[in-house]
């Protein structure tokens, strides 16, 4: 598995959508996430395994969204990877607090799930949106569950 680009939103200390293009890395395999503590660096691998895995290795799972985001702005994690010649995408959000479509007030807005297969020509066939599903096809493509990547990736 190879990271191509990661975005997110309402996650740890990135509340202002953040981006980061894997890909400008070229072919090379080791490289160097730094800088001063508390700046967000574990945040990152927290992100890349909540998307994949709806799990994370500090297991922050139930305090990834934001303090600091607004309730009607919806936090989420966005990982397109590769393996091999397959491209994939997938996109968790978190539950949050929408305003109504109607109304006065805001209501909850579930969290959401979406695994794509991502076309030569850039199209996107979705493959899972339930967590469930998700999950499973996650397990099938990388063969390892969330401990064994937390183990042998990170």
């Amino acid at each position: 598995m190879r990271p191509l680009f990661l975005s997110l939103r309402g996650i740890g200390p990135f509340v202002e959508s953040q981006q980061i293009d894997f890909s400008l890395l070229d072919e090379k395999a080791l490289f160097l996430i730094h800088g001063p503590t508390g700046l967000g660096k574990s945040f990152i691998f927290d992100a890349i395994c909540y998307a994949l895995y709806a799990d994370t290795p500090s297991e922050r799972e139930g305090h990834l969204k934001s303090d600091y985001l607004q309730d009607d702005i919806e936090p989420y994690v966005d990982f397109i990877f590769s393996l091999g010649v397959d491209r994939y995408r997938v996109r968790r959000s978190l539950r949050y607090h929408r305003p109504k479509k109607r109304g006065d007030g805001t209501t909850t807005q579930d969290d959401s799930h979406l695994l794509a297969g991502i076309g030569a020509d850039g199209t996107e066939t979705v493959l899972a949106e339930k967590k469930n599903e998700v999950d499973s096809r996650i397990r099938e493509l990388l063969g390892l569950d969330a401990g064994q990547f937390r183990q042998v990736v990170m």
